[in-house]
């Protein structure tokens, strides 16, 4: 049976490194660093963490079958999303409300996988 959560994660996490090493490619065709730092955690928090998060739920594929993956699924996802436009809003000189938002996710999605972690243990 195939694990869709894991794919997803892997899927998406894929999506998240090729956008960032294009916009990486980008910021060195142009040399206009602004928007680095948003690049970066794109591809720190996209690529790294949730291709992490893919593996975990393949590997363990118990933890993958219940709501709380899907769950984690949307968070992780929505967090990467809101923590990338919020660096690129406060490095145009907008607020940081929205990279707030953004970052609160990411720890909330990271103290999920945790947790997950700890109740599917060997």
């Amino acid at each position: 049976m195939m694990n869709t959560v894991a794919h997803r994660f892997l899927f998406t996490a894929a999506l998240a490194g090729l956008i960032a090493m294009t916009w990486r490619l980008e910021i060195a065709i142009t040399g206009d660093m602004r928007f680095a730092p948003a690049q970066s955690i794109l591809l720190f928090a996209g690529w790294i963490s949730l291709a992490i998060f893919g593996f975990y739920y393949r590997v363990v594929p118990r933890a993958a079958s219940g709501m709380a993956a899907h769950i984690h699924y949307a968070l992780s996802v929505a967090a990467v999303a809101l923590v990338t436009a919020g660096l690129v809003l406060v490095d145009s000189g907008r607020g940081y409300g929205i990279l707030s938002l953004g970052v609160a996710g990411c720890f909330a999605s990271m103290l999920f996988f945790i947790g997950t972690m700890w109740v599917h243990r060997p």
